[in-house]
């Protein structure tokens, strides 16, 4: 966000700030785990430590407040355990938060002007450079960084709470592994953007216990409801839309990867099934497919519909491609693991979130959430929640937040009844939407005509149901699907000719695969009969897939 950066004198004045979509990640640092300080490279002894004045002379009394506040820290450090830094032992050396930031400020003043002038040639300029950097191999702690530690004890100081923003680890480096302060902090906003002017902030996902640490004067508006009279939100729990579900690593078991090629295939005819259904004439796009990046790479290479276009999740926020398509299919969420966002909640307050409880293991507890139906009816559904409460924001936003922004690429506010647009949510989480269709994924037939137990049946066709629940059809390229109806009724022909014998009445169906995509043959057994590969009577009569198929003795 530019409001953390020094404002450019050339803006002048600011009258108005606007602030637009989840800022609060943008001012978060040390989250690769990279911004390190040695403690050999703290210690006054091992290092060079001199503060300058304004004129490049060595600022004498600067210069021992500066050793014997950097005394005082590694006191606490050469006893200290890994993890935070803790507050008792910060006040048993004598560190105060007063002289945290005085220290702060003559860390900065151990920077040196190296002189580098425009047109100087690179011989010189590496000369001037190595002239104020400390001698090769020795210690070396970044003034800068030097400054932002100080600035996260002064911070836990006045707060009374342990310094989670600088945890002592073991780094492993060339020479082994040696004591470390890991950082994670929050950036401030810079002065002269907004100190005595209004902010608006605009985000769809706002929560406001992260907003706050930002902005701690902020003043919450009403919620805004708007209705969606034409967006049908249809929700398949259960579907195995994961990364690690659909891309196996490369030393997973043959069975695992097997298995993905399987969801692969049933996942793209879906996809295949809802553009046909989602066609909006005049549009370049029917359908969008969003998910995580894995999941999205995969479905391309093997290749998409025509007319569908595939995002993946975190680069969608503002983004106003898709207002005329027909549908879109949302697969799985974005969840971190609990050490992710306790981090990130570490780096935003500088506290220590509380734990979860120990029978959830490495992994979040489970909840029962409602999911909101249509008709002021709720289901319930589990999920996952962390038991701090702004660990749990962060998790929402990462998850439930990214899946309204992605729902949100439809512009559902704007459909009227010639516009009206299908999503399809393939993943187990509770949004703050309503639900018109909440079906498990095994059982996608229920979700709309023309879905046989989540497979692709020619839009052309009837519905199908089938007894026992087991049984599935897959459409092949160019065929009709038959109407079959209940048992009792017959399997009636469509089209095409037709055979001698009158209709039984229609048992159970099974398909046998040949090439990708294709019915290689239909089998249709009387009710009662055991499938191919089971015992007792075989099937009646088998039918090509090729055209309309009926059934008779």
């Amino acid at each position: 966000m530019t409001a953390l950066h020094m404002k450019p004198e050339a803006i002048g004045a600011v009258g108005l700030l606007v602030i637009d979509e989840a800022f609060w990640q943008s001012g978060l640092r040390g989250l690769d785990g990279k911004a390190t300080l040695t403690q050999d490279g703290l210690e006054p002894g091992r290092t060079s430590l001199t503060c300058y004045t304004g004129k490049g002379k060595m600022d004498v009394g600067a210069t021992a407040d500066l050793i014997a506040a950097r005394e005082r820290l590694c006191k606490a450090l050469r006893v200290t355990e890994p993890g935070p830094l803790r507050l008792g032992l910060l006040e048993a050396v004598g560190l105060t938060s007063d002289d945290c930031r005085h220290a702060a400020t003559l860390e900065r003043r151990r920077m040196r002007d190296a002189g580098l002038r425009p047109g100087m040639s690179p011989v010189e300029r590496r000369k001037r450079i190595e002239a104020v950097l400390p001698q090769a191999g020795e210690p070396w702690a970044p003034p800068g960084r030097c400054a932002t530690l100080w600035l996260i004890l002064a911070e836990a100081l006045e707060n009374g709470h342990d310094a989670a923003g600088a945890e002592l680890v073991h780094e492993m480096t060339e020479a082994g592994s040696v004591r470390a302060l890991r950082l994670r902090w929050r950036s401030t906003m810079r002065k002269g953007w907004a100190a005595q002017v209004p902010i608006l902030h605009l985000d769809a996902t706002l929560r406001p216990e992260l907003v706050q640490t930002y902005l701690p004067r902020i003043d919450i508006g009403a919620t805004v409801a708007a209705r969606q009279p034409h967006v049908r939100v249809r929700q398949a729990t259960g579907s195995p839309t994961s990364a690690r579900a659909m891309t196996p690593s490369a030393d997973a078991p043959e069975r695992d990867r097997k298995a993905a090629a399987s969801r692969l295939r049933d996942l793209r005819a879906w996809i295949d099934l809802r553009a046909r259904q989602c066609h909006r004439p005049g549009q370049a796009i029917d359908l969008l497919v969003v998910g995580q990046k894995a999941a999205i790479d995969a479905l391309r290479s093997a290749g998409l519909p025509p007319r569908v276009e595939a995002v993946h999740f975190n680069a969608l926020s503002g983004l106003d491609h898709w207002g005329g398509i027909g549908g879109m299919v949302v697969l799985g969420r974005t969840l971190p693991a609990p050490r992710t966002v306790e981090l990130i909640a570490m780096a935003l307050t500088g506290r220590v979130p509380a734990p979860n409880p120990e029978d959830a293991g490495w992994w979040y507890p489970m909840v029962e959430r409602r999911v909101r139906l249509a008709g002021e009816r709720t289901a319930p559904l589990a999920m996952e929640e962390h038991s701090d409460p702004i660990a749990e924001a962060v998790r929402w936003c990462i998850c439930e937040g990214e899946l309204i922004q992605a729902m949100g690429r439809g512009r559902g506010v704007n459909r009227n009844a010639a516009t009206p647009l299908e999503i399809d949510l393939l993943t187990d989480v509770v949004l703050p939407v309503t639900v018109d269709a909440l079906v498990p994924w095994s059982d996608g037939r229920a979700a709309e005509p023309g879905l046989g137990h989540g497979h692709h049946l020619h839009p052309d066709g009837a519905r199908l149901r089938v007894p026992g629940g087991g049984d599935r059809l897959v459409q092949p390229a160019g065929a009709v699907v038959a109407a079959v109806d209940h048992p009792g009724h017959g399997l009636l022909p469509r089209g095409g000719g037709g055979g001698a014998g009158a209709p039984w009445a229609a048992g159970n169906l099974q398909y046998r695969p040949g090439q990708p995509g294709r019915i290689q043959a239909v089998v249709a057994t009387q009710p009662d009969t055991p499938l191919i590969g089971g015992t007792g009577p075989g099937p009646r009569r088998v039918f090509s897939s090729r055209g309309s198929f009926w059934a008779g003795r």
